[in-house]
């Protein structure tokens, strides 16, 4: 009800692909409230410095349950996840992309996103962004860290950029 004609693009393009389609069905699905906005220019960390990210999670306040030896074996988001989608860094990564004196392509995690669109970029973003709203990855950070929670969406984010490749070489073929 209070999605805009950007967040229905960003859907479309999400279900395009195999895996960005799982990963809609996760957001659809979830029991935790994930809020999403495109927010204009880049991230900015706690130090108010820009980043390279092309979106980000925040999954708020966490309540762990937790085993005898002190591991999370459950997790609740109380207040629900915000998933943001930075524009600027996006267009940038378009902007690149098309700029003929540019040598390097884009990437998107170390993934070339050379023939991909705004929206098929941000799509590839996003799936990544929902695998860190899922209680697997929270209690995986937990245990392991922020380097190991981003294993997996990593490689959503790269499935997707690969699929995403495939669509658009058939078109063109």
């Amino acid at each position: 009800k209070h999605t805009t004609a950007e967040d229905k693009k960003l859907g479309t393009a999400l279900q395009a692909t195999a895996t960005g389609k799982k990963q809609f069905d996760k957001l659809v699905n979830s029991e935790t409230k994930i809020t999403v906005s495109f927010e204009e220019g880049k991230h900015k960390d706690k130090n108010r410095k820009e980043t390279n990210a092309a979106a980000s999670t925040d999954n708020g306040k966490l309540d762990f349950t937790r085993n005898e030896k002190g591991e999370a074996v459950d997790v609740k988001i109380l207040d629900g996840s915000t998933i943001k989608i930075f524009k600027g860094q996006i267009d940038g990564m378009v902007a690149m992309n098309n700029d003929p004196k540019s040598e390097d392509a884009a990437a998107l995690d170390g993934k070339s996103v050379q023939f991909l669109n705004f929206i098929q970029i941000a799509a590839a973003a996003f799936g990544h962004e929902i695998e860190h709203t899922t209680k697997e990855n929270i209690l995986t950070v937990d245990k392991s860290g922020k380097k190991e929670g981003e294993k997996v969406p990593i490689k959503i984010g790269h499935d997707i950029i690969n699929q995403t490749d495939e669509i658009i070489k058939k078109k063109r073929r």
